[in-house]
């Protein structure tokens, strides 16, 4: 997933000089299916590999190019490749994650929200455990922390299924203990009011609000201490 998200920033910015995408390394082959999936290129791109006898659900180094069209393509793009008989979930990245944690890894909220129209599955984890939920924590916003497209994007995942307290698996570490940290306190309180349980502790003991604490996110911590004193019905 980091190489994934340095290199969506390399890609942001050639877009934004006009410049042909990288290629991840070590792979030439991958030149021609990135260079269809820019935006610039429109649906056409993507049409002339589907004529030439790509497959949809090509796999591109560790990713599938679905999963690299969520990051760097429009949505108008993303769904001409769902259309065409990209599968929403299959094949995943080299950790077990589907293209709809890659978009929301790289805060493409307009391509996640394309991707659960046409039936990408809400409830998926990386091998390692890990949510849409996780990802989505961890994911700034062009201003900040938080944004309305983020939290409209974490009421549909929840609305969804999307496990509140699944743990990754090595750390033990929940949505909400990431939302802690990054002091998103929209995202704390969508949580809760969801049923995140806040007194789980990760593996080295710390629950939400002492990684709040500890990162110095006063607002979030507030908040955790005062919906660990609000009466339970």
């Amino acid at each position: 997933m980091t190489e994934l998200l340095n290199w969506s920033e390399q890609a942001a910015r050639a877009q934004a000089t006009n410049k042909p995408i990288p290629p991840l390394p070590g792979d030439e082959y991958a030149v021609h299916f990135l260079n269809a999936l820019a935006p610039s290129a429109g649906t056409a791109g993507i049409a002339r590999m589907l004529q030439a006898g790509a497959s949809p659900n090509a796999c591109l180094i560790d990713m599938s190019w679905l999963g690299y069209a969520t990051v760097i393509s429009t949505p108008a793009q993303v769904r001409y490749l769902l259309d065409r008989g990209a599968r929403p979930d299959e094949p995943r990245d080299s950790d077990g994650g589907t293209p709809l944690m890659s978009a929301i890894a790289a805060s493409r909220w307009d391509n996640a929200h394309v991707l659960l129209d046409l039936g990408a599955s809400a409830v998926a984890m990386t091998d390692g455990g890990m949510t849409a939920l996780h990802l989505l924590a961890m994911a700034s916003c062009p201003d900040g922390t938080t944004c309305p497209a983020k939290q409209s994007l974490a009421k549909r995942l929840l609305a969804m299924k999307t496990p509140v307290n699944a743990r990754v698996r090595r750390q033990g570490t929940t949505a909400l203990m990431l939302a802690a940290l990054r002091g998103d306190v929209a995202l704390i309180e969508l949580l809760l009011a969801d049923g995140a349980d806040p007194s789980l502790k990760n593996q080295r003991g710390k629950t939400a609000l002492m990684l709040a604490e500890q990162a110095d996110r006063r607002e979030a911590a507030a908040l955790l201490r005062q919906h660990g004193k609000a009466p339970k019905h």
